[in-house]
């Protein structure tokens, strides 16, 4: 990846929005971050920023929160955009941007988010978080976890003390802590290397993080049944190995 970066920053200059976008998404998606690099590609975008259209708005702000990558100077002007372009914003783009907005916050940034952005991303997170149901998998997980040492109490979407998360199973422990396991498909995570969670999902992570929960990932296929009794102490022994447990 280095050297793909190496030949791509003295090109940035030709690039065109929709290539600046799509560059800084990938990089996210991958959990790949240049500090050099990204500061050539926000460089090179930024004379650019009045003809990104609201996907690259939206994918480039989302990227920057990935990557943990403050810029006030340069998120000010896409924010400010998005802002006067909301109407046009799909559901996925407002999820983003409110990732985004999220993700300023929690890191006290002095970037300004204009209010009626704030709020619209907010209104359709939401409206997204109402319909969050528990699946099959989720719970098989949620019966192993509750017969672990300290788990008993473990349940199934509890909201984080904002209302803005949702979590997979919760448990909180008797030392006052409190776990985030989240059980995640396949859409969690890289195709290569196989095992590797996604941009998305860590930024996810830190999010929970932020709002003071320890998170596990635990991969949808575990390759053990819970259902079974043969299989009982395999998922207990496996969900211990990945973190689940009092720390």
């Amino acid at each position: 990846m280095a050297a793909l970066l190496e030949v791509a920053e003295p090109q940035l200059r030709d690039f065109n929005p929709q290539n600046l976008a799509n560059t800084v998404w990938a990089l996210a998606t991958l959990g790949h971050y240049d500090g050099a690099f990204m500061a050539a590609l926000l460089k090179a975008a930024t004379p650019q920023l009045r003809t990104f259209n609201p996907q690259n708005v939206s994918n480039t702000l989302w990227a920057l929160a990935v990557l943990g990558h403050i810029d006030d100077a340069f998120m000010a002007a896409p924010l400010q955009q998005a802002a006067g372009i909301v109407r046009d914003l799909n559901a996925e783009q407002l999820f983003q941007l409110f990732q985004c907005i999220l993700w300023l916050e929690d890191q006290h940034s002095d970037v300004a988010v204009p209010a009626q952005l704030a709020a619209a991303c907010k209104t359709a997170w939401m409206e997204e978080r109402a319909d969050a149901r528990p699946s099959r998998t989720q719970l098989e997980v949620l019966a192993v976890v509750r017969q672990l040492p300290g788990c008993s109490g473990a349940t199934s979407g509890q909201a984080t003390d904002d209302g803005l998360f949702c979590i997979d199973i919760a448990v909180n422990l008797p030392d006052g802590s409190r776990l985030a396991v989240e059980v995640n498909g396949p859409t969690h995570f890289l195709s290569s290397p196989p095992g590797r969670l996604n941009g998305a999902t860590l930024l996810r992570n830190r999010l929970l993080e932020a709002r003071s929960w320890r998170v596990v990932s635990v991969p949808a296929r575990t390759g053990w049944d819970p259902r079974a009794k043969e299989g009982q102490q395999a998922a207990r022994d496996y969900l211990l190995s990945l973190g689940v447990e009092p720390s």
